[in-house]
Parts: C-alpha cells; structure tokens; sequence
C-alpha cells in the first residue's frame, strides 16, 4: 500500500480507515505527501484531539489501498483478499465510473494463486521493458499544449477509424450504467463481510456543473476512453453519481457527494480531467473526515461501552 508501514493488527485505540479506489486515491499529480488519504488522516487525527473520549485518547489510521487502473470488480476483490485482514473500521470506497466506457466493461483479475509462470519475452525486451513508454509520456509532457491537444485529436481519430461507426457511445449506454451499479452493490457486501463500514464517495470531475468546458482536458479524458465522446463520460459520471446515492441509501452505507463539493471549486480542485490538486485532495480529505467523525455509528460510538475499545 502507499504510504508509512504498518502493522496488520490492528494497535488498540486507532480507527483504521482503508481508502479503495484507483489512480485519483492512489495520488497523481499531488504533491508528496499530499494525497487525500495522507490528508484524511492528518484530518482526523487534527479532529479527534478535540473528542472528549473518557476511555483514553484515539488515533486515525489511514490505509491507502488503491492503485492506478483499478477497475471496481478488482477493487471488490481486492477488499475480500488482501484488505480483509486489516481488521479495517472503515472502507472509503472511491470509484471511476468512466471505466466502465472502455471496450468492454470491466471483470475481476484473474486471482494470482493459479502459479502460472509468465511467458519469457525477448532478451532485448529486458533493456527497456516500460522506459519507452514512460520517455515518450515524459517527452509529450514538454509540447505546448495545443500541441498535445492536436496529436490526442489525431490518435482518437485513428482509434476510431478502425471501429464501425455505430462503435462509440455517443449517449449514456444504460446496461453499463446497469454493471457498474451491480458491482458497487456487490462490493458494499464485501466492505461489511469485512466487518468494517462502508463510506461511498461520489466521483467529481472537472466538467460537471461547469459553465465553460476546458477543451484541451476534455480531449484528455476522451483519450483514455475513445469508445465515448467527452459528453458522454460526463453524462456517465452523472448518472453514476446518482446510482451511488441510490445505492448506498439502498444499503444504508454512509455517503459522501464529494462530486457536488467539488463541483463548487470551479476547477481548482482537479489537476486534469478528475485527477485532483494539493487543493482537491485537502477537500476531499475535509468532506471525507467528517462524515466518518460525524455519522459514522463506529468504534467512538462505543468506545467506552461495557464491551470496551474495540
């Protein structure tokens, strides 16, 4: 996981708060440190000083368990196999429900326990198995950014040349819609098999809400999922922000429409087209730590019951 290491017991007094999502949990363009589940437990370990608790003083503990392309079946996997251990008091469940417009919607990892062994690839492959490809990102990094904007028009343009045209989402396809709320109600059973309780957070972007689109990120998100126009993943991200509502009313999972507080920092809050800044992160950090303070029915609730300190 990112972040300090930890101990998988669970020490005494501490709230254990897991946070599962993919590369906007995971931190990208953050500054070090300063990803909002570093921020999160900073914010709640700030706010519990200030909890009378007559049972002794309490401390946060924040898991970051994402990672970058983490699609929601893998991320509801991930939480049944690794996370479960952790003895985890909250699951912070950020998802992109933009992953479910790639080609085909998304479908758990194959588990890894099979002990296939992975097929050898050429000796030069070994000199350079990812630095190509992290050169030519680095490289594209320096262009101007209408630069960068005409070679994306060009490559969602090829991607789309060798598709039929009735291939791309051009409105919200409802059967994906459909998928992605059947796997977040799955996972939020997997978030209580694990004992702890689930925090649903709605996913912001950069576009909704927005009186002026910033075209040149728009074109950014499209490149990452050529199958929908950049009106259509917004439209998506919309949609899924109200299945989630629905979803964690349905389940009584605390919920934290994050999308809304977000949408209010007028673009500040995002790096790119969802990726957030120090300032997003802060944000959702904030909003996130006190909805867990506040309503959560957790460990603080029954901190000092006959049973004692979980």
């Amino acid at each position: 996981m990112r972040g300090p290491e930890v101990s998988q017991a669970k020490p005494p007094r501490v709230i254990r708060v897991v946070t599962a999502g993919a590369s906007e949990t995971f931190g990208l363009y953050e500054s070090p440190g300063r990803e909002y589940p570093r921020q999160l437990e900073d914010t709640l370990n700030a706010r519990l000083r200030d909890v009378p608790i007559a049972c002794g003083k309490w401390n946060a503990q924040v898991l970051n368990a994402a990672m970058p392309g983490m699609s929601l079946p893998t991320i509801d996997q991930d939480i049944r196999l690794r996370v479960h251990p952790l003895n985890p008091d909250f699951i912070v469940l950020y998802a992109t429900p933009p992953a479910y417009l790639y080609d085909a919607a998304p479908v758990v990892a194959s588990p890894d326990s099979l002990n296939q062994v992975a097929p050898r690839l050429p000796a030069r492959n070994a000199l350079f198995p990812r630095v190509a490809d992290r050169l030519r990102t680095q490289l594209k990094s320096l262009l101007p950014a209408l630069l960068q904007d005409r070679i994306r028009q060009h490559e969602i343009r090829v991607m789309l040349e060798g598709h039929p045209r009735y291939w791309r989402f051009t409105s919200v396809p409802q059967e994906r819609v459909k998928a992605f709320e059947a796997d977040l109600r799955h996972t939020v059973g997997s978030i209580r098999s694990t004992g702890a309780i689930p925090v649903l957070v709605t996913h912001g972007n950069r576009f909704a809400g927005s009186a002026k689109t910033d075209v040149g990120a728009m074109r950014q998100w499209e490149k990452f999922y050529p199958r929908a126009s950049g009106q259509t993943i917004v439209a998506f991200d919309s949609a899924a922000r109200l299945t989630t509502i629905a979803v964690a009313r349905d389940s009584q999972a605390v919920l934290i429409d994050l999308a809304t507080t977000l949408g209010r920092s007028h673009g500040s809050a995002f790096a790119d087209y969802s990726h957030f800044t120090d300032l997003g992160a802060g944000l959702a950090a904030g909003t996130v730590g006190g909805a867990i303070l506040a309503g959560s029915g957790g460990p603080l609730a029954t901190a000092c019951s006959d049973s004692g300190p979980r």
